[in-house]
């Protein structure tokens, strides 16, 4: 799981970029020193992983996908690992890959640990290339991810390319109606619900400062400022659309894989909600799509 860093809002003194060299150094900086207090944090349980429990809290994800034993898996930005060693523990070959080379280490540490037959790539999903074509049943990545992604129709086109026909694409992600609201001050009514950020692009990746806020998996702040694209709805479907891949699937979910704003009430499932006097809002969504044989 690699969640969006979202900390605080936007500075409006800095507008937004499309220097995406700059943009990716910041960001892979930031997930590279992020990596070991990741390791060591509650969210991530490393003890309790390594004892067996499996990183897919929420069933969900298990009956979208499917069975994937004796599958090929390719995971996407993958952070170090626990997601795709727990896709290996259910059956699947797996692959997982990750632009910040602290987190493929680690992932790479983790599969020899845990006796995993995985493998771990270093790199920019976008420097792929034909490495992987039509090699997977399964193309996979979920939670927090597009946000540190600045070309998404590329995004599509990489994923349609990596799977055998007839393979599914999947991913379970945070939605842009929710990244919308503010994360200035706690919700505690719905007065404290309105907007902070965009839904559209703004033309740019929004530059979020690393001087303000912690991460969202621990305590720790590294002061590394960090650059976010937003797209809508609209971009990621049709991303897998002009892809060529047939959409089959797709759910949104009024609740938030974890706490992403302050105020928010977690269920006895592990899911965070608004307060019982907000409207409700699309937090998570899903898409499996297929391509075609």
């Amino acid at each position: 799981m690699s969640e969006s860093n979202h900390p605080v809002s936007n500075d409006p003194e800095i507008p937004p970029t499309t220097d995406t060299a700059t943009a990716y150094a910041a960001n892979q900086a930031w997930w590279n020193e992020i990596t070991e207090p990741h390791r060591t944090s509650d969210m991530y349980d490393l003890a309790g992983f390594k004892a067996g429990r499996n990183r897919f809290m929420h069933r969900y994800i298990l009956d979208e996908v499917g069975d994937v034993d004796g599958k090929s898996l390719l995971h996407l930005q993958c952070h170090f690992g626990q997601d795709t060693i727990s896709w290996a523990r259910l059956g699947a070959t797996v692959t997982g890959v990750d632009f910040a080379g602290e987190a493929v280490d680690l992932a790479r540490a983790l599969a020899v640990e845990e006796g995993i037959d995985a493998t771990f790539v270093h790199s920019n999903i976008y420097d792929i290339g034909d490495r992987f074509d039509e090699q997977f049943d399964v193309v996979f990545t979920s939670y927090g991810i597009l946000g540190w992604l600045h070309d998404l129709p590329e995004w599509g086109r990489l994923a349609a390319r990596a799977l055998k026909p007839g393979g599914i694409f999947y991913i379970a992600e945070f939605h842009p109606g929710g990244e919308m609201i503010q994360y200035d001050r706690p919700i505690m009514s719905k007065e404290d619900l309105f907007f902070g950020e965009p839904y559209f692009d703004p033309g740019g990746a929004l530059f979020l400062s690393g001087e303000e806020g912690t991460d969202y998996a621990s305590d720790h702040s590294t002061g590394q400022d960090t650059w976010e694209w937003f797209h809508s709805m609209e971009d990621i479907i049709m991303a897998l659309i002009d892809a060529g891949l047939v959409v089959e699937l797709f759910r949104e979910r009024d609740w938030c894989a974890y706490r992403s704003h302050e105020g928010m009430i977690v269920d006895d499932q592990g899911r965070w909600h608004l307060p019982p006097d907000c409207p409700k809002v699309p937090f998570m969504f899903s898409i499996r799509a297929r391509k075609p044989v």
